[in-house]
């Protein structure tokens, strides 16, 4: 095992608070869209898959010590 795991701005895909937040998220992605660059069809794709694989799943115990940022 590690000695310790870091997570960063992680959220199980569900996640209740993540649901709430998403409108904000995506007002705040799109009105940056301008310094981000153009979003084209495969980063659309892609991140529908990325949702797609993680539906329903849910990270198992882990033994390490885990700090959450």
């Amino acid at each position: 095992f590690p000695e310790a795991l870091v997570l960063l701005d992680t959220y199980v895909p569900d996640d209740a608070a993540l649901r709430e937040a998403t409108p904000a998220l995506l007002a705040g992605m799109a009105g940056r869209m301008a310094d981000l660059g153009p979003v084209d069809e495969a980063a659309f794709q892609a991140m529908g898959r990325y949702l797609e694989l993680l539906k329903g799943w849910r990270p198992g115990p882990v033994k390490t010590p885990t700090l959450m940022i």
